[in-house]
């Protein structure tokens, strides 16, 4: 497995527009990567309280477990 993914969960992305000869570039801090393709962006916000991927409230007792999975096929 690529090390870098090992950051993966809530990784931050930071784009920087760097004028109209180069204009946006995406970068991965966390990484000290560029952005690339195999990067995927699932929101866009200016801190992570505007991209939490949930935002919920769960009154109750008892053990709670959460699960998720992505799959991604390229397209074309």
């Amino acid at each position: 497995m690529d090390s870098r993914w090992k950051a993966a969960d809530r990784r931050p992305e930071v784009s920087v527009w760097c004028g109209p000869q180069f204009g946006w570039i995406d970068l991965d801090p966390t990484n000290a990567l560029l952005v690339e393709d195999d990067h995927i962006v699932i929101a866009i916000g200016r801190d992570y309280a505007d991209v939490s991927p949930v935002d919920a409230v769960i009154l109750g007792a008892g053990k709670q477990q959460r699960a998720a999975s992505v799959d991604v096929k390229p397209v074309g």
